[in-house]
Order: structure tokens, then C-alpha cells, then sequence
């Protein structure tokens, strides 16, 4: 199963701000997949 598809398909239909977007699929994905949105961390540098 992929959660990140089934997690983007599922924040599609919420009304949200664009720069909350990634979070909410993030967010999603994470509660689907039963992990703890805090254990994962991104790191961009500019």
C-alpha cells in the first residue's frame, strides 16, 4: 500500500492553504501508516 498516494488523495479534498499542504500530506501518510509524525524529520538547505 502506498500511503503517500492514498495520503495525497485524501488532503486533495480538504479545504487547506497551499503552505500547509506538504504538512497535512506528511501528517496523513504518517497516520495511515500507524508512525509518529514527530519521528520523521526533513532537513532543506538553501
Amino acid at each position: 500500500m502506498n500511503f503517500l498516494l492514498d495520503a495525497t488523495d485524501a488532503v486533495l479534498t480538504w479545504e487547506i492553504s497551499e503552505e500547509g499542504f506538504a504538512d497535512a500530506i506528511k501528517n496523513q501518510a504518517c497516520l495511515m501508516s500507524d508512525i509518529n509524525p514527530e519521528e520523521i524529520s526533513c532537513y532543506y538547505s538553501d
